[in-house]
């Protein structure tokens, strides 16, 4: 979800090498490969994404691949042979996170550098890098065109969430709760989930978290 005539930037925005190790998670539904949501590389074989991806569509077989769109030809591709669901949100204790173990390291781009701090702050800075559908308020979510995008927003709340589970980092869209909206304003919508959130933390992108929700 973007501000509309910004299309164009956020897109060159996501063609930064930082965020070239975000890719999509398909998974075989018995006839073709099916995007099911945006992963980030944080190992050659090791991939991070949230765990309602895995769980939503029934699916038990799951390909990750990078490149600036699921319709182009991929930059970088491998099946997961395994995959663990460490849970899906819903309550205060459950993390939405999942890792997929590739069958074959990729080595076409740079794996994320997870963020093992603890000093974010509310009014933090972070950009998302998913390949989320379009929208806005007036709109609502328009079809999916498969497209990596990259875009900002500013932290607004860190803590644990009932829903959501703990650790959760909460944004808002477009000039609420007195935050104001940002040049490349972005936000999640579908198929951005598990997609990756970065921090710029020692003077260095670091992923600091998994997207897990959004709304228009």
């Amino acid at each position: 979800i973007i501000v509309p005539g910004t299309e164009q930037a956020h897109i060159d925005f996501a063609a930064d090498p930082v965020f070239a190790p975000v890719g999509w998670v398909s998974g075989w539904d018995g006839a073709a490969w099916r995007t099911v949501g945006s992963g980030t590389l944080v190992k050659s074989d090791k991939v991070l994404t949230a765990g309602h991806v895995l769980t939503t569509f029934g699916y038990t077989q799951f390909r990750f691949s990078l490149g600036p769109s699921v319709f182009l030809p991929n930059t970088g591709r491998s099946v997961a042979s395994s995959y663990d669901i460490l849970g899906i949100g819903g309550n205060p204790v459950d993390p939405d996170l999942a890792v997929l173990t590739l069958e074959n390291p990729i080595t076409s781009a740079t794996p994320a550098s997870i963020y093992m701090g603890n000093d974010l702050q509310v009014g933090d800075r972070v950009i998302f890098a998913d390949y989320g559908v379009l929208g806005y308020y007036p709109t609502g979510e328009l079809p999916a065109d498969g497209i990596k995008r990259a875009g900002e927003n500013l932290i607004r709340f860190i803590g644990p969430d009932a829903v959501l589970g703990p650790d959760r980092i909460t944004w808002d869209f477009g000039p609420a709760h007195g935050t104001p909206s940002l040049p490349l304003e972005q936000n999640g919508s579908n198929f951005s989930s598990g997609g990756g959130v970065f921090g710029f933390v020692d003077d260095n992108w670091q992923l600091v978290g998994v997207i897990s929700g959004g709304v228009p």
